[in-house]
């Protein structure tokens, strides 16, 4: 079980496209945000991801808004 829980998180990360330097991509991605667009649509709501307090949300925020990808 813990083999084919470790390959499923290998293949999720694969699937990621937020960028690779993105404060907290893992967790976003986890909880479905997959573009910059997307976080930046919910950006008064980061907070309410568990594990995204006001200090980590300003910093993706940032990230977003200064982004050119």
């Amino acid at each position: 079980l813990l083999a084919s829980s470790a390959a499923s998180d290998v293949y999720k990360r694969q699937d990621n496209t937020l960028p690779e330097d993105l404060p907290m991509r893992d967790l976003l991605y986890e909880n479905g945000y997959e573009s910059v667009e997307q976080i930046l649509d919910a950006k008064e709501t980061l907070t309410d991801v568990k594990g995204i307090g006001n200090a980590s949300a300003c910093r993706i925020i940032e990230f977003c808004e200064n982004y050119e990808g």
